[in-house]
C-alpha cells in the first residue's frame, strides 16, 4: 500500500526560523484559485516534492486529527499539494479572518483528508514561529 505523507514538508518547516518566515512574507505569490486543479495521487506525490520553502509563512497544527501542514503564501498547485495556502494577499496571523485553502482527499492521513473528523471543541493551532495562535472548533 502506498502511503502519501507530508513528513518531508514537515521536516522542512522544522528547519524554518521566525526570521525566514518574516523574509518569506515579502515573497511574490499567486492568488489564483482558478488555477488549482483537482488532486490525484500522482499530483500529490510529485507536488509535495516541489514545495517552495521561500513561500512558507507558518504552520497549521490540529492534534486531534494528527494534522501538521506548512502554511504557504498564496494559492497555487504546488502550495496546495504541499500544505495549505493563504487565500488573500496581505493577511496577518492574529488579525481578523485568516483564510486558508487546501486539498480535501479521501485519505484521512493526507492533506486535509481528516478535516471532517474535527470534533466540537477541538483545538487548532497556527504559528508563524514567533506566536502560537489557538482556535477552537465551535
Amino acid at each position: 500500500m502506498l502511503k502519501i505523507s507530508n513528513d518531508a514538508n514537515n521536516k522542512e518547516i522544522d528547519k524554518i526560523t521566525w526570521e525566514d518566515i518574516e523574509k518569506n512574507q515579502e515573497s511574490e505569490a499567486d492568488f489564483d484559485l482558478g488555477s488549482v486543479q483537482d488532486v490525484n495521487i500522482t499530483k500529490t506525490l510529485l507536488g509535495s516534492r516541489n514545495l517552495d520553502k521561500n513561500l512558507i509563512i507558518g504552520q497549521l497544527i490540529i492534534p486531534d486529527i494528527n494534522l501538521s501542514l506548512p502554511i504557504l503564501k498564496g494559492i497555487s498547485e504546488s502550495n496546495m499539494l504541499g500544505g495549505v495556502g493563504t487565500m488573500k494577499e496581505g493577511q496577518k496571523m492574529g488579525l481578523g479572518n485568516y483564510t486558508l485553502a487546501g486539498h480535501y482527499v479521501d485519505r484521512k492521513d493526507t492533506l486535509f483528508g481528516g478535516l471532517m473528523d474535527i470534533k466540537e471543541g477541538s483545538t487548532i493551532y497556527m504559528t508563524d514561529k514567533k506566536t502560537m495562535y489557538e482556535y477552537h472548533r465551535l
